[in-house]
């Protein structure tokens, strides 16, 4: 070979390594390559082009000008579309309904699915969003998951061979039209003869032998025991009789106050579940939730207590669809035998503010009771529904003693997830956990970093924090505070899109106490390995 490309050899081996093992995002080692292809080619190497031709440049970004990007991008906003409108969760439902407990069905129908997903849709995203209707429905009829995700990655694969919507029949398409002599590109039905022919005999072959010839492999228990999805859990707690929603008009004497000013609990035994501003629905609600004209608020009370919602300039309309498909995670919560909370209300726990859950409803005795959640006296054997954000589960396990979490993988597709979480973290055989308070520092420019408040900063009120939250395999954020000296982190918010030096959230400062604080970004990869956090120390200032 010529020093050339033994040039671009080296240049493209190191990128590999470091995308293959996760340390640089592929994107961005595309994008470094061909910056320093381009710089070669100016230094008079030749990588791009003959030596001495400067215009040879260009080339190095040329593929962007390809048709090949914009089809690929289109690809993209159609699988995110169809996400987006519940297509796929409906696929999903009705693939189980028609399933049955049959093994051999199961199989075909999902590489059949999966296949025809994948005719229009990404292979890995088709994958992907029938990956966890397969769990549910192992659990639910008892079938191995090996037996079914099997069916699904080989279902994406034969699907993309049948059609042009696929990533490498894209490029290679558009390779013919670029190649010397340009050739004819190929056409959306070319692969459908011959790919479609594989793709009913792969189907065809799951369907006859699968049953046989696919390992039968013993689950974790993780994935045999089978829990509920949200929108089971609400016609369990019988929510959707007393489900409403409500439009803040201008007029109205809420506009402008806080969720702990409006006092719906209070006033009304009635409980706020959600906010839909815009296209964005804000929960888990705090008391410092500030109301705003246009928003749409969701609410559970019985309906002569709603209808006294009248008085204050609002006309609210009973729902007829779970609220859980606007994206409203739950929790449910059962109460441990022998546990100090027995007696007390939530209230008196100031569980919302400590958790940052919504009490929705409350199951004794076979009955579900969801007016004045909070203020009844817990006994052995409740259960409550609780609405939270589901990445905020995870933060519980570090505060709450003995919290037993069992996530429920039924996201896209079944409904939004569940967690069952047992209150034997009020159980007097719990011991305290303590979190130790770290020192100052350990913040990373570009991947942990806070930015806004800047450390040793005095603040007051309500702030925006900034910063960056951008790690390899990134899963989610947290930015949390504690005292000074400290032993309890209390978490503000949290984030699942990274950040890059930019907004993380806000924080409302009046709630507490003057004084001095440690705040601290952590962030978590999608294994659930947290990083080092970045911690400051602020000063909050009285209002």
């Amino acid at each position: 070979m010529n020093p050339a490309a033994w040039f671009v050899l080296g240049i493209l081996l190191p990128f590999l390594l470091l995308t293959a093992s996760g340390k640089l995002r592929a994107e961005l080692a595309a994008l470094s390559m061909a910056a320093i292809l381009g710089v070669a080619q100016l230094a008079g190497l030749g990588v791009l082009g003959e030596v001495g031709e400067p215009a040879s440049v260009a080339r190095a970004i040329a593929g962007f000008s390809q048709p090949v990007v914009i089809t690929l991008l289109s690809l993209f906003i159609i699988t995110r579309c169809m996400e987006h409108t519940g297509l796929t969760r409906w696929i999903a439902r009705h693939l189980l309904r028609l399933s049955g407990s049959s093994q051999s069905r199961l199989i075909a129908l999902f590489a059949a699915t999966t296949a025809f997903l994948s005719l229009f849709m990404n292979n890995l995203a088709a994958g992907a969003l029938l990956l966890p209707a397969a769990l549910e429905a192992s659990r639910r009829t008892g079938v191995r998951p090996s037996k079914l995700l099997i069916p699904v990655a080989y279902g994406s694969l034969l699907g993309g061979a049948a059609t042009y919507f696929t990533s490498a029949n894209i490029i290679v398409s558009d390779l013919l039209s670029i190649a010397t002599p340009p050739q004819k590109p190929l056409g959306i039905l070319d692969f459908t003869p011959t790919g479609g022919l594989i793709a009913l005999a792969g189907i065809a072959f799951l369907a006859l032998f699968g049953r046989r010839l696919l390992p039968d492999h013993e689950p974790p228990i993780s994935l045999v025991h089978w829990r509920p999805t949200s929108t089971e859990l609400e016609q369990a707690y019988q929510v959707g009789e007393r489900l409403w929603k409500t439009v803040i008009s201008e007029t109205s004497p809420l506009a402008g106050k806080t969720l702990h000013e409006a006092a719906f609990g209070e006033k009304l035994g009635i409980a706020a579940a959600a906010i839909q501003r815009g296209k964005t629905l804000i929960f888990p609600l705090t008391a410092e939730q500030t109301l705003l004209p246009g928003d749409t608020l969701y609410l559970i009370g019985r309906a002569e207590r709603i209808a006294r919602l009248n008085e204050e300039g609002l006309d609210p309309e009973e729902m007829h669809e779970p609220i859980s498909q606007l994206g409203l995670s739950f929790v449910e919560l059962l109460l441990a035998p022998r546990s100090p909370a027995e007696g007390h209300t939530l209230k008196e726990l100031n569980f919302r503010r400590r958790y940052g859950f919504t009490a929705i409803a409350l199951y004794r005795k076979g009955r579900s009771y969801r007016t004045n959640v909070a203020d009844f006296p817990l006994e052995a054997g409740d259960s409550l529904l609780m609405a939270g954000e589901l990445i905020l589960n995870t933060f519980l396990a570090p505060t709450l003693p003995a919290a037993a979490i069992l996530p429920t993988p039924t996201a896209n597709l079944l409904g939004t997830p569940t967690e069952t979480l047992s209150l034997s973290i009020f159980s007097e055989t719990a011991a305290p956990v303590e979190t130790p308070t770290p020192e100052v520092g350990g913040c990373i420019p570009g991947q942990i970093m806070i930015t806004f408040p800047e450390p040793g900063m005095e603040i007051r009120g309500q702030i925006t924090l900034t910063g960056s939250a951008d790690i390899p395999n990134f899963g989610f954020y947290k930015y949390e505070v504690s005292p000074l000296g400290a032993e309890q982190w209390t978490t503000i918010s949290a984030g699942n899109a990274v950040v890059r030096d930019s907004d993380l959230g806000r924080w409302d400062t009046r709630q507490l106490t003057p004084g001095d604080y440690l705040l601290r970004l952590v962030v978590t990869d999608n294994q659930g390995n947290a990083f080092p956090p970045c911690v400051i120390a602020v000063r909050i200032l009285a209002p």
